[in-house]
């Protein structure tokens, strides 16, 4: 293995090679407008950049993706994932002032001694607080929709050996920048053998990653499971929750961003972490958070190894300081129905005339009551309020007329007129 300060005038014997990625020039550099597609550029290229750096503004310096999709949405961490080829992973290490020879030793470790890599310091480098991106070349790509994987397993190796990475370039679309000299400027290389992921810890940590994903999504679906079982039970009785309310009112990817989470596909970073990790993952009816900030928090409910939650548990954490009884008190005076609120009205009235200072009523009691069913076993009849405030009694045969007029026939078939009473 070769490891060589290239600063002063060292040249490296790196041949171009004949894969292209997407590239482009200063962040707002888009093509998802004009339908065109990227400029590319090779690994030479980049090599050669290495060697004789450009000092440019970030508005002007040059980035590339780390695959060969380069259509005009390849910003997209989405079309990146479903269509991406990644053959060089990177890596940003802005913490920690290392040694630029501490990273290469820490990458020859994972990937081999003497596998091929490049190091340079970032244009905002300065003695005493030196920052460093990586690049290493891989022998085979890596699908877009294993690249989040992959990147997080590196990670978190290189986290075992002291050094930490930025997790916004685990996102497929994420652009990588290219060398753009700043005050110091220092750049390594090793030439040796491109390596194979299969050959590398990667593999293995990969693989313990998504084995420990399965088994907390197993812990929290069976969790959820129960809490479903019992709150059927409730809805049998009370009818549909508040809770169940508001989840089939708001999606989780609403109020993710609505409480400024940062997205990268299905997983988000939460506004209380620390770290640069996207800990939060979206299922669609629950969310999952691997985050220490999150739980120290105490967001959501505690499962195996995660905090997990809902909609509504993002509602309680966010804007109701973790309280859920004032969340479900909050949202229910929402859906509380304006024939529920006159008839509250009324009867607080018609109290007041009667009892000096006497307490309000409950109107989200009245609200449930309206349209709501009790079965009175003593007197084999069901009984409902109306709307217009009457009591509606129905004998036991006709229940099930009652309750098909209701909901609609399940069977399909026309029934009779029920028998009532009032």
């Amino acid at each position: 293995m070769e490891r060589r300060s290239l600063e002063r005038g060292a040249e490296m014997t790196q041949e171009p090679q004949d894969t292209q990625f997407c590239s482009g020039t200063g962040q707002r550099d888009t093509r998802k407008y004009d339908g065109g597609t990227y400029s590319t550029i090779g690994w030479g290229e980049i090599n050669a950049m290495a060697n004789n750096p450009p000092t440019v503004n970030k508005d002007d310096a040059c980035w590339f993706i780390a695959s060969s999709y380069n259509a005009s949405d390849a910003r997209e961490h989405k079309s990146q994932r479903l269509k991406g080829m990644f053959y060089v992973l990177p890596g940003d290490v802005d913490t920690g002032n290392h040694d630029g020879c501490k990273i290469s030793d820490a990458l020859n470790g994972i990937f081999g001694d003497g596998s091929e890599h490049l190091i340079f310091s970032s244009r905002s480098a300065v003695d005493g607080n030196m920052k460093w991106r990586f690049l290493v070349p891989l022998a085979k790509p890596v699908a877009g929709e294993d690249y989040a994987d992959t990147q997080q397993a590196l990670f978190n190796l290189l986290e075992a050996k002291g050094i930490s990475c930025d997790h916004a370039l685990g996102r497929p679309g994420q652009p990588v920048y290219l060398p753009n000299r700043g005050d110091l400027y220092e750049h390594y290389t090793s030439k040796g053998p491109r390596c194979h992921l299969e050959d590398t810890p990667i593999r293995e940590e990969r693989t313990r990653i998504r084995t420990e994903r399965k088994q907390r999504e197993a812990a929290v679906q069976a969790e959820r499971d129960r809490k479903a079982a019992e709150r059927a039970k409730r809805a049998y009785t009370n009818g549909p929750s508040t809770v169940d309310a508001f989840n089939a009112n708001y999606s989780i990817e609403l109020l993710l961003g609505r409480y400024s989470y940062e997205q990268n596909g299905q997983d988000w970073r939460s506004p209380m972490q620390t770290s640069g990790s996207y800990a939060t993952r979206d299922f669609g009816d629950h969310w999952i958070s691997l985050s220490g900030s999150d739980a120290a928090a105490g967001l959501g409910a505690k499962a195996e190894g995660c905090r997990y939650g809902d909609a509504f548990d993002l509602f309680v954490h966010f804007e109701q300081g973790g309280d859920f009884k004032a969340a479900v008190k909050a949202y229910g005076e929402e859906l509380i129905t304006e024939r529920a609120k006159t008839l509250g009205e009324c009867i607080n009235g018609k109290v007041a005339e009667i009892v000096t200072d006497a307490p309000k009523v409950d109107v989200a009691r009245i609200d449930a009551m309206i349209g709501g069913i009790v079965w009175s076993g003593a007197k084999s009849k069901w009984m409902f309020l109306n709307y217009d405030g009457g009591l509606v009694v129905f004998l036991k045969s006709d229940g099930w007329q009652h309750i098909c007029r209701r909901y609609g026939n399940p069977t399909r078939y026309r029934m009779p007129s029920p028998t009532w009473t009032a």
